[in-house]
């Protein structure tokens, strides 16, 4: 429960960004979250111009598949 708020709503506090409301009738902003698929962290998994990390080579469970902006769903492939 504490790394979900620190992950979800954290960032937008520290940022001063009004946290996003779940309701019937509000446009919806929210991640799709896959929390059974197991894939392995590899190099090119990482977006910084730095590609180290302790996490090289683990495999990791649960992987966000899409997000809804805006009322749209946006898939990853």
């Amino acid at each position: 429960e504490v790394i979900v708020k620190k992950l979800s709503s954290g960032p937008r506090k520290i940022l001063g960004i009004t946290s996003a409301t779940i309701e019937a009738g509000l446009k919806a902003e929210l991640t799709v979250f896959a929390p059974n698929i197991a894939w392995e962290y590899n190099a090119d998994d990482v977006k910084s111009k730095s590609k180290n990390s302790p996490l090289l080579g683990t495999e990791l469970k649960g992987l966000p598949v899409g997000v809804i902006n805006n009322g749209q769903l946006f898939l990853y492939s």
